[in-house]
């Protein structure tokens, strides 16, 4: 009798080991497959991808584009995080439900199957994404491949400085300049942001911004195009220029945009629109003014977030369809202490929200989203050393309206801003990315409450004005005033 149980426990051993080699060896196969697959499909791309771009670009220039390309997609989910997505956070998931889900012929199976539909689940979640980020990767090289018959124009400074829309006057200034003068070619790597209130690092475009949605636009605006040592050759990415005056002398690729007469250019762009839309109006013979097509393209939609970036600020006001209010409250300290346009100024956070609800007695919306900075307000506030009642009272009404809302609890108060991307990939520069986040959110607002005296307000009502929304407001020391009037047809000017 011994004997026979003996026999009978090792012949089950025995079926249980066979039955485990045959789950492994199903696994190791579909792994091998899997993996051979995703290789013949990566060396397939790769070879169309150089066949197309060999005939675009000269070779020597090619690893430094692959860099510069993957350095723009380096904000895509990484394999551990789509991991983490599939698998769950913690070993209990594992014994979990999972909920319904009709396209999987899984989910009654038992749980060695389950285990196995979330390997395989994983292993073309990773093909899937090796396969956009190669597509990308090919899109990007291919979209940003310099034609070497054609001249470039480079930004003459090392970066950008100074406030996110000042930086933008900047930009704007420079791409109209480019366009002006017929370049078709800007030359990317020059062109870098400073994460202002961040980490004062510099910030290359292609991290913070979408390039190949702006190079869709290129009948109308001049192409990014990567670094070329033949081209562009007295030119380095990182020495910068090699030679002496480039804005005289340099040809490849040409020099322009000293910061400050970007700046002035900008401004006297736009007050040349003021001023002959005012003489327009008074006299109708003398026609509309002219726009400058570069700058409608970029205010229409050119100008866009990184696809990641932008995915983030649509996850914080709850999807395209939803309505929300926006607010710049520019009541943080330094402009408390900015010496200009104090007549225009309203410093107190409680006297835009009265003139607001004084306004609309019922909200237009059921959402409010404040741009404002909120560190700064806490840091001034935190600091023994200064007394500043003004910012005391600022922190505590925004507090109080984030936790109670407004319009007597009918609205919801929200904030984005640096804070909303602590715990994101663009954390690595925090002062510029959150400020794009603000600047974005409230471009898509229902209404927008803003103020005539600053860069950031006025650039977003043209930017909503150029998109059809005309639901524009300053407030003003005596209450809310339409900022983009009935029939007109160019946004305020920045008037400080």
């Amino acid at each position: 009798m011994a004997f026979t149980t003996r026999t009978r426990t090792l012949a089950s051993l025995a079926f249980v080991a066979c039955g485990l080699t045959l789950v492994m060896l199903q696994v190791y196969m579909s792994s091998f497959v899997a993996q051979t697959a995703a290789t013949s499909t990566a060396s397939v791309t790769t070879k169309e991808a150089t066949v197309v771009i060999s005939g675009l670009r000269q070779k020597s220039h090619t690893s430094a584009v692959a860099v510069e390309a993957k350095e723009m997609i380096m904000l895509l989910p990484t394999e551990k995080t789509l991991e983490k997505t599939s698998l769950g956070t913690s070993s209990s998931s594992a014994n979990t439900n999972p909920s319904s889900n009709t396209s999987s012929p899984a989910a009654n199976t038992t749980a060695t199957r389950k285990s196995g539909s979330v390997f395989h689940g994983v292993e073309h979640a990773k093909k899937t994404e090796d396969s956009t980020r190669q597509e990308l990767l090919t899109e990007f090289q291919i979209s940003t491949t310099p034609d070497p018959n054609v001249p470039t124009l480079a930004y003459f400074h090392r970066s950008f400085y100074s406030g996110f829309r000042n930086q933008g006057m900047v930009f704007s200034g420079f791409v109209m300049y480019a366009a002006a003068h017929n370049f078709t070619q800007i030359l990317l790597p020059t062109i870098r942001w400073k994460d202002l209130f961040g980490t004062n690092k510099l910030v290359d475009h292609e991290k913070l911004f979408d390039v190949l949605h702006w190079n869709s636009f290129n009948a109308g605006l001049p192409r990014f195009v990567t670094f070329d040592p033949v081209a562009h050759q007295q030119y380095h990415v990182k020495k910068g220029w090699l030679i002496d005056n480039p804005e005289v002398n340099a040809t490849q690729p040409y020099a322009h945009g000293r910061y400050q007469r970007m700046t002035n250019q900008y401004k006297q762009y736009t007050k040349k629109l003021q001023n002959q839309y005012t003489q327009y109006t008074k006299k109708p013979s003398l026609g509309l003014p002219k726009l400058n097509s570069a700058d409608q393209a970029m205010m229409r939609g050119a100008f866009k977030p990184h696809p990641d970036l932008q995915k983030h600020i649509d996850g914080l006001h709850g999807g395209s369809e939803d309505s929300y209010m926006a607010l710049h409250a520019r009541i943080e300290p330094d402009m408390q202490k900015h010496p200009v346009c104090r007549d225009l100024k309203v410093i107190k956070l409680q006297t835009i929200f009265d003139s607001m609800q004084a306004e609309f007695p019922e909200p237009p919306a059921s959402k409010l989203f404040i741009a404002v900075n909120r560190p700064m307000l806490e840091k001034e506030v935190a600091d023994p050393k200064i007394d500043n009642e003004i910012a005391a009272e600022n922190l505590a009404v925004l507090n109080r309206a984030s936790m109670e809302g407004l319009w007597g609890g009918k609205v919801t108060v929200f904030e984005a801003g640096m804070p909303s991307v602590e715990t994101t990939k663009f954390a690595a520069f925090p002062g510029i990315s959150g400020s794009i986040v603000d600047y974005f959110l409230a471009v898509g607002a229902t209404v927008f409450f803003g103020t005539s005296i600053s860069s950031f307000s006025t650039d977003l009502i043209a930017a909503r004005f150029y998109r059809g929304n005309s639901a524009n407001y300053h407030y003003l020391p005596s209450g809310l005033e339409m900022a983009t009037m009935p029939n007109s047809t160019i946004p305020p000017r920045f008037h400080c």
